[in-house]
This record gives structure tokens, sequence and C-alpha cells, in this order.
């Protein structure tokens, strides 16, 4: 058994906090590498998605979505889906998909790993707000919070359309 007098027990955890800085630092270095990685892909599934919601309202109106009642049964429904796939198909909505859904995939994944690493400064509070309304249902984000959010994302760099 060693030895531990008061004197090493302080030696030991004054330097505790001076080991843990590469940790925080390199932390930080692949928060912000995250963020940069983040920002072209959300630059690209931005610039597809005023077009890809215009698409998929074009096919929904028509194929009759918005005609179909509650109570309608289950051949009308079927026939109004195969109608909505020829339109979303002829329209460009389904090669839109072929390209959002990707972006929106790698997106989350990078959104994902960014939550997991804190923040040590505004920069870094930044990029994890972004990652935040990555992540975050679309409607949900539409009030003070998602406006709070998007404030600090954009003081990192980052760019969220205003539906």
């Amino acid at each position: 058994m060693s030895n531990l007098s008061r004197r090493s027990l302080v030696a030991s955890t004054a330097v505790l906090p001076a080991l843990s800085l590469p940790v925080i630092a390199g932390s930080q270095d692949e928060l912000r590498a995250l963020g940069e990685k983040l920002k072209p892909i959300l630059a690209e599934y931005h610039k597809l998605m005023p077009l890809h919601h215009e698409t998929y309202e074009q096919a929904m109106e028509a194929a009759g979505y918005h005609k179909l009642s509650c109570d309608c049964t289950w051949d009308e429904r079927e026939a109004c889906h195969a109608r909505w796939e020829v339109a979303a198909t002829k329209n460009g909505y389904l090669k839109l998909c072929d390209q959002t859904n990707p972006l929106d995939a790698e997106a989350r994944d990078i959104a994902e790993r960014i939550l997991e690493i804190d923040s040590t400064d505004r920069g870094g509070d930044g990029i994890r707000a972004a990652a935040a309304l990555v992540l975050a249902e679309r409607d949900y984000m539409e009030n003070e919070a998602g406006d709070l959010l998007r404030q600090m994302a954009s003081s990192a760099g980052f760019s969220f359309p205003s539906d």
C-alpha cells in the first residue's frame, strides 16, 4: 500500500485539470471539424428543399389526395397512391428524394456526433445549435426557441432558411 501524504494528494489534485485540457481541446477541434463538414451538406440540402416541397405538393394535388374522404375505400386510397407515384415520377419529386434523403441522413449522423461533444465557447455552442436544428422536427422549431437556435447557429456560420 502506498504512503499517501497530504502534500502528494494536493499535488495530484492540482495536476488533474491540466491533464484534461488536451482532451477538451481535442474535442473542440473535433466539434469544429464536424461543424465544417456539416455546413456544405446543409447548404446543398437547403438549396434543394424548396423544389422538393413544391414537387411533393404538386404530386399530392395531381393524385387528388385532398379530395379523399376519411371513409374512402382501400381501393380508392390505392388508386390515389398509384396516381401520386406517376405524378411524383413525372415531376421529378422521386428523383429529388434520391438527392435529399442521403444528405438528410448524413446531416443527422453528423449532428448526433456533434451533440455528443460538450462545447466550451460560443462558436461551439453555435455548432451544437445547428445540430439541434438538424435533429429537431421542422414544425416544432418554428417558435422562440427555434429562433434562438438559428441565431446561435448563425454566429457559427450556419444558415437556416426561415420558412
